[in-house]
């Protein structure tokens, strides 16, 4: 399983991909909502994530995953 810091990194990268914005400065409970993080970018967020880390989130619905720490508490516990 992926460490926290490596899941962190995923997160941040896949955000700051799918919202083309690299200054985005999001903390680890900060909810996506408060970013204009909408549902589609948080399918595509989830997508890149497990292309990143090599896991599957399949069955996980990418609304629940709503910050960057929900990320890491659920992969951590996988």
């Amino acid at each position: 399983m992926p460490a926290p810091e490596e899941i962190e990194t995923a997160v941040r990268a896949s955000i700051a991909q799918v919202k083309a914005d690299d200054s985005l400065q999001l903390g680890l409970e900060d909810n996506f909502d408060d970013y204009d993080i909408d549902s589609l970018d948080r399918m595509s967020i989830m997508l890149q994530v497990e292309q990143q880390l090599g896991i599957s989130l399949e069955d996980e619905d990418p609304n629940n995953l709503s910050s960057i720490q929900k990320y890491i508490d659920h992969i951590t516990n996988m």
